[in-house]
């Protein structure tokens, strides 16, 4: 999902597919890491 959200930018040039890439990448890694004590 994520690298489709990244295509998704790079064939339109819209912002809010980027932004989106952002918050699932930040929900993944900051996110994620602080519930289960840095552990994926």
């Amino acid at each position: 999902m994520f690298e489709a959200i990244i295509a998704a930018y790079e064939a339109s040039d819209t912002e809010r597919y980027l932004y989106r890439a952002l918050t699932i990448a930040r929900s993944l890694t900051v996110d994620l890491t602080a519930d289960t004590d840095g552990l994926v």
